[in-house]
């Protein structure tokens, strides 16, 4: 079984958000481990934005995991993966979005015009999340039988969770298809 729960990224890693926050939210992940039998915490993150973007020295999800003495894993693609998949970073997405507009500042002073660019960055950045949701899948394809606490950025719990339903869907299909040849 898959529980999703959609988070706030920033509670991920030991950055911005007050320690008593992130030892709340350690907190929360050691009672549904418990709880929910968890073998495994997975997330929407990678250690190339743990340590190289965001500079920072812990995952909290990574400690909340290793603290029970379950596994962990990180599941989003970093870099070259994401390359691979033909995934761009936001920024790159917001420049594509700017050159559009015939914007060269690096940044926009007319307000609306920055929303504007914003939204349609934020449009044409969300057309990848297929893409991602389904090499998160792929990344937790091996442990589909064990109890996993997935933690998201809380817009992906809708389509992560759809993707999950029509996999179990299809391999359902799949077993009776293959039971009714025999």
């Amino acid at each position: 079984m898959i529980y999703i729960t959609g988070i706030d990224h920033l509670l991920q890693y030991n950055g911005p958000v007050p320690p008593e926050l992130l030892e709340e939210f350690k907190g929360y992940l050691a009672a549904k481990i418990k709880e929910l039998n968890i073998t495994l915490i997975a997330e929407e993150f990678n250690e190339e934005f743990l340590y190289d973007v965001f500079g920072a020295t812990e995952g909290t999800a990574e400690t909340a995991a290793e603290d029970a003495g379950i596994s962990h894993l990180y599941c989003d693609p970093d870099a070259s993966e994401r390359e691979a998949l033909g995934i761009p970073y936001y920024a790159d997405v917001m420049d594509m979005v700017k050159v559009r507009h015939g914007i060269k500042e690096k940044f926009i002073m007319d307000s609306d015009l920055r929303k504007q660019v914003e939204r349609e960055t934020s449009l044409e950045v969300k057309k990848f999340w297929p893409v991602r949701e389904r090499f998160w899948l792929d990344k937790l394809r091996g442990r589909l039988s064990e109890n996993i606490l997935f933690l998201c950025g809380h817009e992906h719990v809708m389509g992560f969770s759809a993707l999950l339903r029509e996999e179990r869907s299809e391999e359902h299909t799949s077993e009776l298809q293959s039971r009714q040849s025999i």
